[in-house]
């Protein structure tokens, strides 16, 4: 891995006000972000299949925070 396929450089790059490392961040977390959200869900009926929509507020959460520097 170079330190351009770096976590810590897509988040750099975020904060930097680029976006177009998102979709990397996206490719490799969302499936896991996914499955944490069911997990945590699964005791809630009324939020199955909800978890992805989770996942990706989360994600937006984070690239938004990383935008305004945090």
């Amino acid at each position: 891995m170079t330190l351009e396929d770096s976590v810590s450089s897509w988040v750099q790059q975020v904060k930097s006000g680029n976006r177009e490392p998102v979709r990397q961040l996206l490719d490799r977390y969302l499936r896991s972000l996914t499955t944490l959200a069911a997990a945590r869900m699964k005791m809630q009926p009324m939020l199955a299949g909800y978890s992805e929509d989770v996942a990706l507020s989360a994600m937006k959460s984070l690239c938004m925070g990383a935008e305004r520097g945090q």
